[in-house]
């Protein structure tokens, strides 16, 4: 895969930015920091992370070596010049993406006539948990982000604010059906 080639998927721009921001690093730090998101878009599992990492190195997009750590070699990758280029057209070719994404939730709503009022309740209140709990995360996440990244507290603070959006949404959603 040549930056040329075709564009980076969402996650591979974000691998590829994270080890960017925390060069070198190895695959491991890059779960670390999927992990300690409060916003889970992407599993951090080796199973997600590793095979994109191996498919940016052999891609040209990070190169790697090995480094030794008492008996246990590991790899620490950097971010290359072709890899730089492909990170920056992920970063300015999102588009429409960056308008208004997919969203599972809203296109239920559409179908909503399709259930009972009790159980479209449930469609509505189990999200909202799970948004208030989130809520909590994302608070913590954007004070602890405000005096060590800049451009992670910016991030941090969009994703409360549409995280709030979405919570009055649904509130909205429920007071709507009664």
């Amino acid at each position: 895969m040549k930056a040329r080639d075709r564009r980076l998927s969402e996650l591979e721009g974000a691998v590829l930015g994270v080890v960017k921001n925390h060069s070198p690093c190895t695959a491991y730090v890059v779960r670390k920091v999927f992990k300690a998101s409060p916003v889970h878009h992407w599993k951090a599992s080796a199973g997600a992370i590793y095979p994109v990492v191996e498919r940016l190195e052999c891609g040209g997009l990070l190169r790697s070596e090995e480094v030794a750590r008492g008996r246990q070699k590991t790899r620490h990758y950097r971010v290359t010049k072709q890899g730089r280029e492909a990170l920056r057209e992920w970063l300015l070719g999102a588009g429409e993406q960056l308008v208004v994404p997919p969203d599972p939730l809203r296109t239920r709503v559409f179908f909503l006539s399709t259930l009972g009022p009790r159980a479209r309740r449930e469609l509505l209140e189990r999200p909202l948990e799970m948004l208030n709990q989130q809520l909590l995360a994302l608070e913590d996440d954007c004070r602890r982000q405000e005096t060590e990244d800049r451009f992670a507290f910016l991030a941090a603070k969009g994703a409360l604010a549409v995280a709030r959006a979405r919570r009055d949404w649904i509130l909205d959603l429920l007071q709507e059906l009664g």
